[in-house]
């Protein structure tokens, strides 16, 4: 049995600011497959206990999911001590 051939595309990388807090931008780290597309889409949110890692931090699971054709997301948020919970659940 062969196994299956999945496409690969090539992925354009992008930070854009979405939400902004005073002076403090939120960034959106967007992958973007290259395609005609449509292509649906993944919004990463980071892990951490909320509170040690940012849009970059899972760089090793979005990267491989844009290059199988999946638009992918990764947001930064406030997080302790600059906001808890409501406002880290309202930035997203």
């Amino acid at each position: 049995m062969n196994a299956p051939v999945f496409a690969q595309y090539e992925v354009e990388v992008e930070d854009v600011e979405y939400l902004r807090h005073g002076d403090k931008p939120l960034l959106a780290r967007v992958y973007k497959p290259h395609g005609t597309g449509p292509f649906p889409l993944v919004i990463d949110l980071h892990g951490g206990a909320w509170c040690n890692k940012d849009r970059t931090s899972d760089e090793g699971t979005d990267m491989p999911l844009a290059r199988s054709g999946v638009v992918v997301v990764a947001l930064d948020f406030r997080m302790p001590p600059d906001a808890g919970y409501p406002g880290t659940i309202a930035d997203v």
